[in-house]
């Protein structure tokens, strides 16, 4: 049961408005687009954000829906991005910058040992462009540890390791989804180094039976940029990363996955960025300035012989 509503959308939602109500988001699920009007009304109004109940998670099939006009093809896109059968899930779409807190459990308590703020793909679409782990992230500690706590009891999840994305809206913190697990790719890296305590070190450490105890709450150790690299749409036959990129002090990872075929798609989910690059420096050492000087630096080029740096990156 636990596990089940991990994994479903729908069934966090329902449980967060039994059980958390004071962090709940109103919701709905929308069978048919055509009949939309009366369900928008109860949300609240445009913009909403349509979705999957049930998925292969990396925001597939999430669209956010400005009027009537979208609605339509952004049903058929939660549609076609869910598994086998998923009801499309309607929320509000939550005004307010987009965070993820990186969370260990242990008997019901939590630890956020970082906070990244995410910058996002443009609309319709709801990819992670960069994660920012700096001091202004840290600052909503308190009130995403108080938030983590009552959605994870909400869920009967207890002992683990959480990553949990929410919005910052002027009525405070508010849910956007949670995972029983810890953040994909560097995530758990970058959050151990700005927070101290790598969540899934820990979890490893719970698995093999070693003491694996509540981190402690510790100030920033560190500032962070997770910065994935996107490239416009073609047909690429080559990378280039400089030795000199990967060989930075500050550079965790620096990395470009081609597809096998070589074609670059336009970004609609996240499998469909070209590459990462992770970077680490002291509290308030401009990772983010570093990683865009570093991404710069890269170069994909195409059967066409153009040779192109990474998409820029809003700040």
């Amino acid at each position: 049961m636990v596990i089940a509503q991990g994994l479903s959308k729908l069934a966090q939602r329902t449980a967060w408005a039994a059980h958390a109500t004071p962090w709940a988001v109103p919701f709905a699920l929308m069978p048919d687009p055509a009949d939309a009007a009366p369900l928008v009304a109860r949300l609240g109004g445009y913009p909403i954000v349509l979705k999957p109940a049930l998925s292969q998670g990396g925001s597939r099939g999430v669209s956010r829906v400005a009027g009537p006009e979208g609605l339509a093809a952004a049903h058929d896109f939660a549609r076609a991005g869910g598994l086998p059968d998923s009801p499309v899930l309607a929320e509000t779409r939550l005004p307010g910058a987009q965070f993820s807190a990186e969370a260990v459990l242990r008997d019901g308590r939590a630890r956020v040992v970082a906070i990244g703020r995410k910058v996002k793909s443009p609309e319709p679409y709801c990819v992670d462009l960069a994660v920012h782990y700096d001091a202004a992230a840290a600052a909503l500690r308190d009130e995403a540890e108080a938030m983590v706590v009552s959605l994870c009891a909400a869920l009967g999840f207890r002992d683990g390791s959480s990553h949990v994305e929410f919005a910052a809206t002027p009525a405070g913190l508010r849910p956007i989804e949670l995972a029983m697990r810890c953040g994909g790719g560097l995530t758990p890296d970058l959050a151990g180094a700005v927070g101290g305590a790598d969540p899934f070190l820990a979890e490893c450490r719970r698995a093999c039976g070693l003491a694996s105890p509540l981190p402690p709450a510790l100030p920033p150790q560190a500032e962070a940029c997770f910065r994935f690299l996107l490239f416009p749409p073609g047909q690429a036959v080559s990378v280039d990363i400089p030795a000199a990129v990967r060989a930075h002090p500050g550079v965790l990872a620096a990395e470009v996955f081609l597809p096998g075929d070589g074609t670059i798609l336009p970004l609609r989910w996240t499998s469909q960025r070209s590459g990462l690059l992770g970077v680490v420096t002291p509290p308030g050492g401009g990772a983010v300035a570093l990683a865009e000087a570093l991404a710069a630096q890269i170069r994909l080029t195409y059967v066409d012989g153009r040779s192109l740096p990474p998409l820029p990156c809003p700040l």
